[in-house]
């Protein structure tokens, strides 16, 4: 992945995690205890200017209740059939 794939992925996931989290009614302050992390952090990966880890990303995605495995088909699973057919 290119550094401009993963800005863009980057930014994606965080509005998805934004728009989630909104509609669900969840403050980036509750977010944020529930996964373990500062306000601040969650901020910023909302906004795309950091990546969460995994373990992280996980955690944000199961408060919010995304399905990780349609966000995988839709941003990681291209790139590997990229790979696989060069």
């Amino acid at each position: 992945m290119n550094s401009n794939q993963h800005k863009t992925l980057n930014e994606a996931f965080g509005e998805m995690l934004h728009v989630s989290r909104i509609e669900k009614h969840i403050t980036q302050k509750n977010l944020s205890e529930m996964a373990g992390i500062s306000d601040t952090y969650l901020r910023n990966v909302e906004n795309g200017y950091h990546t969460a880890t995994w373990v992280i990303w996980l955690k944000l995605c199961t408060a919010l209740e995304i399905d990780v495995p349609a966000l995988q088909q839709k941003y990681i699973k291209p790139e590997l059939d990229d790979c696989r057919n060069k």
